[in-house]
C-alpha cells in the first residue's frame, strides 16, 4: 500500500481506530518498528495475534536451467522473491515470538503463510516447483 493510500485509510478511519506503518519486510528495523508502533498504541499495551503473509511474485529465475553467462559460468541467481517471502516471515515470526513472550496474558497466536514457488504453465519459459504452506504457531 502506498503512503498516500495509507494516509487516506487513516484519516477515513481516524488516528484513534487505526495506524499505518510503512515498511520493508526486508528490514528487520522496519518490522521492529511496526511491532513497536502496535505495542504502543495498543490499549493493554500488547500484542495477541500476528498474521505474516507478505510476499511478492513474478518470474523466478531461481529454477531456470539458462542462467549461464560467458565461459558457461553459470549466474548468480536473481533471490528477490526468496528473500522476500521467506526471510520477511521469518524476521516477522521471529519478532512475534519475542513480543508475545512480554504480554502479562498468555494466549497470543502467529498465523504464517507463505508460498515459496509459483507454479507455471504449459507456455512458461521457466521450471517452477510448487509448494504451498500454512503453518499456525500458539505461544
Amino acid at each position: 500500500m502506498s503512503s498516500k493510500d495509507g494516509s487516506k485509510l487513516v484519516a477515513d478511519l481516524g488516528e484513534d481506530n487505526v495506524a499505518f506503518v510503512q515498511y520493508n519486510v526486508l528490514a528487520r528495523s522496519d518490522q521492529v518498528n511496526l511491532f513497536k508502533t502496535a505495542v504502543n498504541r495498543s490499549p493493554t499495551r500488547s500484542i495477541d495475534v500476528v498474521i505474516a503473509n507478505a510476499g511478492i511474485s513474478g518470474e523466478d529465475t531461481l529454477w531456470r536451467g539458462d542462467d549461464v553467462g560467458p565461459n558457461d559460468d553459470p549466474i548468480e541467481p536473481d533471490l528477490k522473491i526468496l528473500r522476500t517471502n521467506l526471510l520477511g516471515l521469518i524476521y516477522a515470526a521471529k519478532l512475534a515470538i519475542h513480543f508475545f513472550s512480554r504480554n502479562r496474558l498468555p494466549g497470543a497466536t502467529l498465523f504464517a503463510a507463505i508460498r515459496l514457488f509459483k507454479v507455471g504453465s504449459a507456455r512458461s519459459d521457466a521450471l517452477f516447483a510448487a509448494h504451498d504452506a500454512w503453518h499456525g504457531y500458539a505461544y
